[in-house]
């Protein structure tokens, strides 16, 4: 099968739904044969970013997957900033869909040109918050217009999303959700049940990922103490993603236990500098930005539990992380997070916002070691039946296999 992936960028990563096509790529390439190419920005940091680091390389082959990146039209960002900070100062709201899809781009007429002459047997994009997830609807002016799948990676924080968003999942003939979560929730908007496949996030559990170093080591590097508790949050430093009630519930610890330790790790974000105040108040709170992927495993390694506290998800591959490492996890109870985290058995959930419940969760799996390894046991084995890369990439080609024959068939 030639396939052809569409996404915001394309580089080694630890996050992100671009993490999920580059691992997608590379195994429709190795498990099936399939030749496989991938259309991107020379943006390091995406489109949708205020920063701009360019990538230099245009087109190469990595393990297999050729990489083609394509510049775009920067000169609107400037003046949607200053737009969108006035905005807000005048009481005016979020950003209205067609400036956030201005923002979000890509506007790149080359990319464009790239898709709408590709010889492939098919065609998949992601995320949904991008121009090239409006294919389904442009292709019917192409002369040759290919079948179309859209990995949207919805994150649902209230229940609803853009209007957009969802016209473009109905133009497609195939859309790949997360979760069993985002698959109701397409359905409830009137989206056809055999149009929609549910994958999830991926995740390798090969020897590579096991850390050399153990873990008193690792403490006396970061210099932790032996019998320090450890929490480790690892995740984009934005406020959205629930980092100050997992603070506040760190301060309500601390009043009581003195050998509790506060990780917080991940790319950095309009959070970081708030962050970075916090921590001068707060003793055994450490915060790490932009971290390596070595970093992170070696942070996973020291928790005793993995938070993310995050009240909009997609997906939240850092519980595939914490139970590949076997460690127990405590989440949000909202759409997505329930579809994946079993409570009692490999996590528990905590309601958003709620510092004092998710301080008691905390706690409760350090005062019952047995049961939080319990916990992060199941947990692996959930990985290991339902999150592996091979499993993931044989759903998105189940799913290619799908759009085709729905494309064809209605062709006809």
């Amino acid at each position: 099968m030639q396939v052809l992936h569409v996404t915001q960028n394309y580089f080694p990563s630890i996050g992100g739904t671009q993490y999920m096509i580059q691992h997608v790529s590379e195994y429709l390439h190795a498990q099936y044969g399939d030749d496989v190419t991938v259309l991107t920005t020379n943006s390091f940091y995406g489109p949708n970013n205020a920063l701009f680091k360019k990538i230099e390389t245009r087109e190469e082959k990595l393990n297999g997957v050729t990489v083609k990146r394509f510049p775009f039209l920067r000169l609107h960002k400037p003046f949607l900033k200053v737009w969108a900070k006035t905005n807000q100062q005048l009481g005016g709201g979020s950003m209205p869909a067609i400036i956030h899809t201005w923002n979000a781009g890509p506007l790149s007429a080359s990319l464009k040109q790239a898709m709408n002459h590709t010889p492939a047997d098919v065609l998949c994009a992601s995320s949904v918050h991008y121009r090239f997830a409006d294919y389904g609807r442009w292709r019917n002016t192409l002369q040759t217009p290919k079948p179309f799948v859209l990995y949207g990676a919805l994150h649902l924080a209230d229940g609803t999303t853009d209007p957009q968003y969802i016209r473009r999942i109905r133009a497609a003939d195939q859309y790949i959700a997360n979760s069993t979560y985002e698959k109701d929730f397409l359905i409830a908007h009137k989206i056809e049940p055999e149009k929609i496949t549910v994958a999830g996030g991926g995740i390798s559990l090969d020897a590579e990922t096991i850390m050399d170093v153990d873990t008193l080591s690792l403490k006396a590097i970061y210099k932790i103490p032996a019998n320090a508790k450890i929490i480790t949050c690892i995740s984009r430093q934005e406020a959205f993603k629930g980092l100050p009630v997992l603070v506040e519930a760190f301060r309500l610890l601390m009043a009581t236990e003195k050998n509790y330790y506060l990780l917080l790790a991940g790319a950095s974000g309009n959070y970081t500098q708030a962050l970075q105040e916090v921590v001068k108040e707060i003793p055994r709170l450490s915060v790490f930005t932009d971290i390596s992927s070595t970093v992170k495993a070696q942070l996973l390694q020291m928790a005793d539990v993995v938070v993310l506290p995050s009240k909009a998800e997609s997906f939240g591959v850092l519980f595939l992380e914490a139970w590949r490492a076997r460690k127990p996890v405590i989440g949000a109870a909202i759409g997505a997070i329930r579809s994946i985290i079993s409570e009692g058995q490999d996590g528990f959930l905590f309601q958003p916002d709620n510092a004092v419940e998710l301080a008691e969760k905390i706690k409760a799996l350090f005062m019952h070691p047995g049961k939080a390894r319990e916990m992060g046991n199941n947990g692996y084995e959930k990985v290991k039946q339902q999150y592996t890369w091979e499993t993931i990439a044989g759903k998105f080609r189940m799913a290619y296999e799908k759009a085709i024959d729905i494309f064809h068939r209605e062709k006809k």
